[in-house]
């Protein structure tokens, strides 16, 4: 059985679980391992997070932001694209995001 805390859709049973590589441990390559994961997540990942997630992204590239009413995975999902952001830009989210979405990020960025 699979933990209570996993979305499932009712009705499903998971197979598998897949996890990309930690982006603490830079690695040779690790912007493609990336895409080739997000591609995974796009075709058999939860569609409602994948759609959140690309919402965000759009957000953070125009530079926007938006208070997003979310549950805990959704609010899971919104703290994994910010660290991502950071991971493949180099740059940290914009204040705002990380105030709302992740203290623990913002932070971490004011630290250093």
């Amino acid at each position: 059985r699979h933990a209570r805390t996993t979305p499932l859709p009712a009705g499903y049973s998971p197979v598998a679980h897949i996890f990309p590589p930690h982006p603490q441990q830079p690695q040779p390559g690790a912007a493609t391992r990336h895409a080739a994961f997000q591609a995974q997540l796009a075709a058999f990942g939860r569609p409602d997070l994948w759609q959140l997630k690309q919402r965000v992204l759009s957000l953070l590239h125009a530079r926007q932001f938006e208070d997003i009413a979310t549950d805990r995975h959704g609010t899971a999902q919104i703290r994994t694209t910010l660290r991502q952001h950071l991971f493949l830009t180099g740059t940290p989210p914009p204040d705002d995001w990380m105030r709302r979405y992740d203290r623990p990020l913002d932070l971490a960025c004011r630290a250093n």
